[in-house]
């Protein structure tokens, strides 16, 4: 079942996506109106409405992130409305990002997801990351940015809303082996984010006794395949970074200042879709 959620989630998010780019009024129903019906929805839940304490985003997703990352990413959405459609912002094209430069960004990203949201990595991680980069490659050349934008608004409110399709549902994905002996003791990723969500309500989320709690689950920290993760972005960035050096002293131009990669393909692809 977690390969179909997959399947799901990854499909899902280009498609929505999908219909918020194209579209004047796709990107304002999406990025505008239901962003809008949310913060009501939100607001009212934490008045006591919908279940209050009991409803599934005031439960579980009331961290202060969550909620930062979903309008930060909105915002995000809705400025570059505002640059394609000329609202305001006037003509102007944001940076088109070189296929190595994704697959680092995508790299790092993941190691990030894995490192502070373990429990549902194989969607804000996996899914998340490659439903821009799959568009960016066969078909929306130039556009990762607003893709990557879009998709991350889009899971952040399904998130925010259904909790418990990561993490108590049939597609619910296992914990990752950054939890050793997880699996084998049969901790499910609910009964630990239950566990950690009764440490930050009682304000021992970074103390000795969520130390002491895991361990108790059976779980001791296996670090291996972060640290794996962890270097391969490093070297991804580390050969992005010596790419563009090469390219600039070969073209003897400043590349904070000029388009150093005027001229390939992929960067005349995109410019051609931009002036399109």
């Amino acid at each position: 079942m977690q390969i179909i959620g997959w399947v799901l989630v990854f499909v899902g998010l280009i498609v929505m996506n999908e219909l918020g780019r194209r579209t004047k009024t796709g990107g304002m129903i999406i990025f505008v109106i239901i962003p809008a019906i949310l913060t009501l929805y939100f607001i009212l839940a934490h008045m006591g409405m919908f279940g209050g304490k009991e409803n599934p985003t005031v439960a579980f997703m009331d961290g202060w992130f969550h909620y930062f990352k979903l309008y930060a990413a909105d915002i995000g959405c809705v400025g570059f409305m505002m640059i394609k459609y000329k609202w305001g912002l006037g003509k102007k094209a944001w940076f088109k990002w070189r296929p190595w430069f994704i697959v680092a960004y995508d790299i790092w990203n993941f190691e990030y997801t894995y490192v502070n949201l373990p429990t549902h990595t194989w969607y804000c991680g996996v899914a998340l990351l490659l439903a821009p980069t799959f568009a960016n490659a066969l078909w929306n050349k130039g556009g990762w940015i607003q893709n990557r934008a879009n998709t991350l608004a889009i899971w952040c409110m399904w998130a925010q809303v259904v909790p418990a399709f990561q993490l108590s549902s049939r597609f619910a994905a296992a914990l990752p082996s950054v939890y050793g002996g997880a699996t084998e003791n049969g901790v499910t990723t609910m009964d630990l984010y239950a566990k950690a969500i009764d440490l930050y309500n009682a304000g021992a989320g970074k103390t000795a006794q969520a130390g002491e709690i895991i361990s108790s689950m059976g779980i001791h920290a296996d670090p291996r395949a972060q640290g794996v993760v962890a270097m391969a972005a490093i070297a991804a960035n580390v050969i992005c970074i010596a790419v563009i050096i090469k390219r600039s002293i070969a073209m003897g131009k400043n590349p904070y200042s000029n388009e150093v990669f005027r001229g390939t393909k992929d960067f005349e692809e995109a410019m051609a879709r931009a002036e399109a």
